[in-house]
């Protein structure tokens, strides 16, 4: 009798120990999608590719950006988007001003002030992560160019009529 109890208790510890290992990952996929859920639908997170020379050394053409959601400092690198350019992104630091009246921006490399005083509605996020050449292999990978060229590569090979099978010469014919 005292064999069966261990054998039971061992089956439900197994089960117990499968259920936490369960909501153990769930809540860590759940923690990850806060942290990475796009700005664009409604997160707080922005990814941004560097396309200037105006951060250099710092961040280089084809850099990756993660910028997060927050109240910047002087001394921060932040993404904004001005108004009434369609969206386009900067990113360059802090070195004055407040939420209130607009942050003065200017980049590393630049020798002027930005002409723009972006307020705490157009701060897209601070950045908080750096990886470097990794936006030129996405580029690549969402380019128009090569998903078309991959789809019609596909549609060739479906399209391409086989070749036919030919019967063989009989033995003699010229």
């Amino acid at each position: 009798m005292n064999t069966e109890r261990i054998i039971v208790s061992s089956g439900a510890s197994r089960r117990g120990w499968r259920l936490l290992t369960s909501a153990a990952a769930w809540a860590a996929l759940a923690v990850a999608a806060f942290l990475v859920w796009p700005a664009s639908l409604g997160g707080s997170t922005s990814f941004v590719f560097v396309s200037g020379e105006s951060m250099t050394p710092g961040y280089q053409p084809g850099d990756l950006l993660v910028a997060r959601k927050g109240e910047p400092t002087v001394g921060d690198v932040i993404v904004y988007a001005p108004e009434g350019f369609g969206g386009a992104q900067i990113v360059h630091r802090v070195i004055g001003g407040d939420a209130t009246s607009g942050w003065s921006v200017q980049g590393d490399a630049n020798s002027f002030v930005d002409p723009f005083t972006p307020q705490t509605e157009e701060v897209r996020g601070i950045v908080v992560m750096h990886f470097p050449g990794v936006g030129i292999f996405m580029q690549v990978l969402l380019s128009p160019f090569l998903w078309f060229s991959l789809l019609l590569m596909a549609a060739a090979i479906v399209v391409w009529p086989a070749r036919a099978e030919r019967e063989p010469l009989p033995v003699g014919a010229p």
